[in-house]
């Protein structure tokens, strides 16, 4: 992933950073909820929400 990428994701919450690198490595939704220990109808808001901030932060640089 490009430095710009890693520098917004540093600026996020934990939560949200981690939630978009499990997304991003390709693991399954069951498998995050757990791992987070979330809900499985939690996932999609908190996701649309770690996006939302990402794009947020990337667009500062």
């Amino acid at each position: 992933m490009p430095d710009t990428y890693q520098t917004a994701l540093s600026r996020l919450p934990e939560a949200h950073a981690r939630l978009l690198r499990l997304v991003a490595a390709g693991r399954p939704d069951d498998e995050i909820c757990r791992e987070l220990g979330i809900e499985p109808e939690g996932l999609n808001p908190l996701l649309d929400l770690a996006r939302r901030k990402l794009r947020r932060e990337l667009t500062r640089e």
